[in-house]
């Protein structure tokens, strides 16, 4: 994506995260809100992450993996959340400085992946078996042992 893009996508996430942050404060129990809150957070990291600008992007992550934890912790029989906490975890080991940090955040990852496949959530669904190749492609770019 051109440079002229990435800033053009990170001025509308911008103004989405401003509208669903006024949201998520005005009512925290919904679960809906604070969801949209940290795909907002995931958004703007993906935009950093795709400038190279990977402390930016790493901010981000962590923001929005703040919120999935919440989320997770508030509702942990939700599967949907878990996926997508377990995609948040993926994306931070993707941008980690620490190698060993990035091992531990995709070693997390692999888990609660392997937890939902073993338990036959998200059969045939396209998106999941994607999360899976791409938590392979980042263990062999980490040179770490697959666990599922």
């Amino acid at each position: 994506m051109s440079a002229g893009k990435l800033d053009d996508a990170r001025v509308w996430f911008d103004k989405v995260l401003r509208v669903r942050k006024l949201l998520a404060a005005a009512d925290a129990t919904n679960t809906t809100w604070q969801r949209d809150l940290s795909v907002s957070y995931k958004k703007l990291g993906d935009v950093a992450m795709s400038a190279d600008k990977l402390d930016d992007a790493r901010a981000w992550f962590d923001k929005a993996l703040a919120v999935h934890q919440a989320l997770v912790a508030a509702h942990p029989s939700s599967t949907d959340l878990q996926r997508d906490l377990c995609t948040i975890l993926a994306e931070i080991a993707q941008v980690a400085r620490d190698p060993n940090e990035a091992t531990r955040y995709l070693g997390d990852a692999r888990t609660i992946y392997g937890r939902l496949q073993r338990a036959g959530f998200f059969q045939g669904d396209i998106a999941f078996a994607q999360l899976g190749a791409a938590l392979d492609r980042l263990t062999a770019q980490l040179g770490t042992a697959p666990r599922r």
